[in-house]
């Protein structure tokens, strides 16, 4: 997309704006209490403002973690009949996760019967079309504006304080008809952990005179920056994995909810001014017709009001909605209509931009809170269209399920069970039905793998994933091999690339979970009988076959779970051996590196503790009361050898990649097993090894 005609038209566009202003308009403009909040608002005086909670008033300072937690609970206590505070979970570092619901007395008095007519609009297969319109004509809408999922975009976060103020100080006929209509759910904070990490460092080297310069020190974030959670994750890219407690949290309560607009707000560059959808493309071809017209249809009155008060944006370029992982476009995949903003980032209070202009930490925040206030006034003009389009969306759901190219997936447990066990759950916990195949079945099938096509047969155990359900759009689009970004789209990059420019794609271009987890995955596209049940928290399962034994335990490589397990005998002690080369025993074949766990080198609590690891972690266990093998290496011979628990060290800080998070996350949450990170002051890893050899020497 050439944008300089967008450009110089947005350029042409201010200065026309500006030389309507009065001159007392411009000096007000300059001021930092300017629209925060709207001089129309009617102020309750018995809901307190920030400044009276926190000691600093709206965008003045960068509100922390602690003021912003603070101000909720005094916002609640001071409107209790119009505000339900929600912790739904806590970080990794301990901190609460919340969101405020905002309704009227009359809404939040009955707050359990309209979340649950909710849910009824969201599941099309139990709510007929004529009970449907009887809950569209008189349910508010759901709106859900959620802040700061990366922790060093501030502006968002203080931005929801102000926003939930104005929805419960205005006194005025506007506001109240607004929370007759609406429920209007803020999280104010999704990564506490980021945000404290960057608001320690910010407060720690500002001075008493807020520096412009891009290159001062209270600009400049030491490694890793806050944009992470604590395992450095981008939690903007974790919606359907949800590898990340925060992630999960967020989803679960998404879940309860399914809320009819979903706003996603974040910042980005510095010299950047501030975007709204519509998106650019590629834009996923499994978003609807209706959702596109409900993004432009924000897109042009978040516009006029922008337009009104002479702030600059873009809109249809930079950010697509093609990856289904973003916080815009997921809560897309389930009929609702996800939204993205982007403000420019001060990083502090005042920043220098390259156009010889500066912005201020009060100019981002005012831009937020009045796209708030521009989406919640769509949500209440068009209400009832809302609800109608939401539940529309979930009916076409189950209709591509029954009517469109793919109609169910099955997941075959194979050599793979705890990975097949572990994707069924996401799929479950994205809102997704599975269920468990109680009889096998012979079908013709593609295979998601490999794009394979033969009749094959499901064995019962499979997990099976029909699409006429309402989340098939969600299903279809991370269970499938390939996403289309379109010809057109396709076409313009590799006229790009031939002319050596970069492309326009933003970000993530492939995410099959299929093939990220090498689980066997097979589409079917005709209707099928198909004799399932539904299935609690998916697992794989375990036994200890002839325990318990009186000479060791053993238990394959070829058993995915084997680092699981072995992780946690390491660290409760238990002495493991490994066999360095295959072997044969009581007629059964292990594999090389197959681990043995010998009952007389380990306490009496082994029993116990194989029992448990072949439960937890899906696990066949072999336990022998002889160590005479019938071939291969010996259970006392030169090939069995013990395995000294190892001492990891772990290179932290630069020049170390931001991903070496994933690498802790992995060793800390997934094998629990202990890592030693070693910050820059080790000149080199080497000396940290070093260093840790002497110590365990000692």
């Amino acid at each position: 997309m050439n944008r300089w005609p967008a450009a110089l038209a947005l350029a042409t566009l201010t200065l026309i704006t500006s030389a309507t202003l009065s001159a007392d308009d411009r000096d007000e403009r300059k001021s930092p209490t300017w629209l925060l909040p709207v001089p129309e608002l009617q102020p309750d005086d018995k809901i307190p403002t920030l400044k009276e909670v926190v000691g600093h008033t709206w965008a003045e300072d960068v509100s922390s973690h602690a003021e912003i937690e603070r101000y909720l609970h005094v916002l609640t206590a001071a409107a209790p009949t119009r505000t339900r505070l929600v912790s739904y979970g806590k970080t990794y570092e301990g901190r609460s996760l919340y969101y405020l619901v905002i309704s009227s007395p009359a809404n939040i008095k009955k707050l359990d019967e309209i979340r649950a007519n909710n849910l009824r609009l969201a599941d099309s297969r139990a709510t007929s079309p004529e009970e449907a319109r009887k809950l569209t004509a008189k349910s508010p809408a759901v709106v859900w504006l959620a802040y700061g999922v990366h922790g060093n975009e501030t502006s968002s976060c203080d931005a929801a304080l102000v926003t939930a103020y104005h929805l419960l100080a205005d006194k005025s006929d506007k506001t109240r008809e607004t929370l007759e209509k609406l429920v209007v759910i803020i999280d104010p904070m999704e990564n506490p952990d980021g945000r404290e990490r960057f608001i320690n460092v910010y407060r720690e080297t500002r001075g008493v005179v807020p520096q412009s310069e891009p290159l001062a020190s209270e600009h400049t974030e030491r490694w890793p920056g806050g944009r992470f959670n604590h395992y450095l994750f981008d939690m903007n890219r974790d919606w359907f994995l949800q590898s990340q407690v925060e992630s999960q949290g967020k989803v679960a309560a998404y879940l309860k909810w399914h809320p009819q607009i979903y706003v996603d707000a974040h910042e980005m560059g510095r010299d950047a001014h501030y975007y709204f959808d519509p998106p650019t493309d590629p834009i996923n071809d499994l978003i609807l017709p209706r959702q596109r017209e409900w993004f432009h249809r924000l897109g042009r009155h978040q516009a006029a009001r922008f337009d009104q008060y002479g702030f600059a944006y873009t809109t249809r370029e930079m950010f697509d909605a093609f990856y289904p992982g973003y916080g815009s476009t997921w809560p897309t995949m389930h009929g609702g209509i996800g939204i993205l903003w982007e403000q420019a980032g001060v990083r502090g209070k005042v920043i220098d931009k390259s156009d010889d202009t500066k912005l201020h930490y009060h100019d981002a925040v005012r831009h937020h809170y009045i796209s708030g206030l521009s989406t919640i006034e769509v949500a209440v003009e068009n209400r009832e269209k809302l609800l109608e389009d939401f539940y529309q969306a979930r009916v076409d759901g189950v209709r591509l399920g029954r009517e469109g190219p793919v109609r169910d997936f099955f997941l075959l447990e194979g050599k793979t069970p705890y990975r097949a066990a572990r994707l069924a759950a996401m799929l479950q916990h994205n809102g997704i039905d599975v269920r468990r195949v109680e009889k096998s079945l012979k079908v013709s099938t593609t295979s998601i793998n490999d794009g394979t096509k033969q009749e094959r047969t499901i064995p019962a155990g499979s997990y099976h994933v029909p699409l006429a359900q309402p989340a098939s759009r969600l299903a279809r689009i991370i269970l499938e091999r390939h996403s289309d970004m379109g010809e057109e789209f396709i076409k313009r990059q590799l006229d790009r690339l031939e002319r050596r420019l970069p492309d326009e794609i933003y970000d993530i271009t492939s995410w099959s979970l299929p093939l990220a987890f090498g689980v066997t995955c097979l589409a079917t596209h005709d209707s099928i009988e198909v004799e399932s049940e539904p299935t609690a928290e998916p697992a794989a399962a375990g036994e200890v076959v002839g325990g318990p034994a009186k000479i060791a335990y053993l238990v394959s490589s070829e058993d995915e779970s084997v680092p699981f397990a072995l992780g946690h005998w390491l660290r409760a002690g238990l002495r493991v051996h490994v066999a360095d080369q295959p072997l044969k025993l009581g007629g059964v074949d292990f594999a090389k590196g197959t681990l043995i766990l010998k009952v007389h080198d380990n306490p009496e609590s082994l029993h116990d503790d194989v029992a448990e690891a072949a439960r937890t972690f899906g696990l066949r266990i072999h336990a022998t009361d002889t160590g005479l093998v019938d071939e291969g290496a010996h259970l006392g011979g030169p090939d069995v050898r013990w395995v000294k628990p190892p001492k990891v060290a772990m290179l932290v800080d630069r020049p170390a990649s931001y991903t070496v998070g994933h690498t802790w996350y992995l060793f800390d949450q997934v094998w629990q097993f202990p890592v030693t990170r070693v910050a820059k002051k080790f000149s080199t890893l080497d000396k940290a090894i070093e260093s840790l050899a002497v110590k365990a020497a000692a």
